[in-house]
């Protein structure tokens, strides 16, 4: 069996950033935002040590904006949204055209009117608002697909499937007194969320598409995000807040609105902005329309925000300020370890099984702008290999609070406890110019691979978030 089994969940948390959208603009003055961000990527500059890191906030701004800039280059169109908002300078209507167009393209033919330069936000919601479930008929056959999908997954996890030697191997980094566990809830998630076509969590999207509280809830959900888009004011909530209010609405249930909101947050999660784009590219479900508000709202609404100390995306647990637009990062590793516990695990091993998947996909995934190589080949300290760690830190704080999710409330973070957490990573780094001619070795090169990801973790420094954040959650 080749090495790289360990890696086959890197599609899971990856398949967000593989095949990118028109990125949406911001709904107020998007040029002006554009402009201030260029002087400020280009006062920051690159970063040589670690010292040199000062504001975090700031940071992870250029580290977005830089990152749309590259995919840029490398012809990948991506809403790169949030304080970074790239912007079609010759469209002045911005968000607004970009919303309606997604929304006529996405739900019924009727549901709303073709899209104008000026249309306001009162139309879209009324838009919204006129969108009807799907037919039993489209319902089933979305299911059907989604199904056909999740057997094509069960018959070729055998394949390629981490032995639990392997999985023991990366857990050990983490914790040793619960490796064999955590190994054992790795091959758990290759089970959940085996990416089919660049889906992943199959059966939770076959519960969207034809359980009725789901769709009642997202339109609820899409009308509360246009308010806010509306307001250019997401009022103190968080998306996670949103999601639980609006299906509390039909159930009447808090234990059952906790469970839809955290499904519905991992379907968010393994598409990101483009979410919708697994139904529309699969069946037709005018709930693809909802998804598309969403998930192209809510980055909008962390740059909204930001300025008032808190991430509209991100839950009131974890209070982040690192705004860079991937919230699906933290929101996936968070889901996967709260699975974990709910089906038997203790938090240790569900949170280091959770965190060692991203680790995995960091440190190996090849797609969507991928390139594993780069972080031997660049500087410690580039771009590149700076988005990664805050990937990274961001997760380690999610695999942790999904994990203690599952019992109750774990204890809050506020913005210094994480900021603290990201710097972590980057002290312990070690600095290096990098090796243009490195070559990541191939799938069945055993002791290369074992070499690499030792090296790897040189540079980045990656189990001292998980670490760190563990101390903070009082674990």
């Amino acid at each position: 069996m080749a090495f790289r089994g360990i890696w086959i969940l890197a599609g899971v948390l990856g398949s967000a950033a593989v095949s990118w959208g028109e990125e949406p603009c911001a709904p107020n003055a998007p040029k002006e935002d554009l402009q201030s961000l260029v002087a400020l990527s280009e006062s920051i500059g690159q970063i040589k040590t670690a010292e040199e890191l000062k504001d975090i906030p700031e940071f992870c701004r250029v580290l977005g904006y830089r990152g749309y800039q590259e995919n840029q280059k490398v012809e990948i169109d991506g809403p790169w949204v949030g304080s970074f908002v790239a912007v079609k300078e010759a469209r002045e209507s911005g968000f607004r055209r970009y919303l309606s167009e997604g929304l006529e393209a996405t739900s019924q033919r009727d549901s709303v009117k073709p899209a104008r330069e000026r249309l306001d936000f009162e139309e879209l919601k009324r838009g919204v608002a006129q969108i009807k479930n799907a037919s039993p008929d489209d319902a089933e056959f979305c299911r059907s697909h989604f199904e056909k999908y999740e057997r094509f997954a069960g018959d070729q996890a055998e394949l390629r499937k981490a032995s639990l030697t392997e999985s023991a191997y990366f857990c050990s980094d983490l914790t040793l007194s619960s490796a064999a566990s955590c190994a054992s809830g790795m091959t758990r998630l290759q089970e959940i969320a085996k990416p089919v076509h660049g889906v992943t969590v199959l059966s939770l999207w076959k519960e969207l598409v034809t359980d009725p509280v789901y769709f009642k809830a997202l339109k609820t959900a899409s009308l509360q995000v246009l308010e806010r888009l509306q307001a250019d004011d997401s009022r103190g909530s968080r998306l996670f807040q949103d999601l639980e209010n609006a299906v509390l609405k039909e159930t009447r249930n808090p234990s059952s609105a906790r469970e839809y909101a955290w499904k519905t947050i991992a379907i968010f999660a393994s598409g990101g902005a483009n979410a919708h784009r697994r139904i529309t590219k699969t069946c037709r479900h005018p709930i693809s329309a909802f998804l598309y508000v969403i998930t192209n709202g809510a980055p909008i609404l962390d740059r909204v925000s930001a300025a008032k100390g808190y991430l509209y995306s991100m839950p009131k647990e974890v209070n982040s300020l690192c705004d860079y637009g991937k919230s699906y990062h933290f929101w996936m590793t968070a889901y996967l370890a709260r699975r974990l516990v709910k089906e038997g695990s203790d938090p240790l091993p569900a949170a280091a099984a959770s965190y060692s998947v991203q680790k995995g996909y960091q440190f190996a995934k090849r797609d969507g702008g991928r390139e594993p190589e780069r972080s031997f080949r660049e500087p410690s300290f580039s771009d590149w290999n700076n988005r990664r760690r805050m990937e990274l830190s961001t997760s380690a704080a999610a695999a942790w609070f999904g994990a203690l999710s599952a019992k109750g409330s774990p204890k809050n973070l506020d913005w210094s406890t994480v900021e603290e957490g990201i710097r972590q990573q980057f002290r312990g780094s070690e600095v290096r110019s990098g090796d243009p001619s490195f070559q990541f070795p191939g799938d069945s090169d055993v002791p290369r691979l074992m070499s690499a990801y030792r090296e790897w973790k040189k540079i980045l420094n990656p189990d001292s978030s998980f670490e760190y954040f563990r101390k903070k959650f009082g674990q």
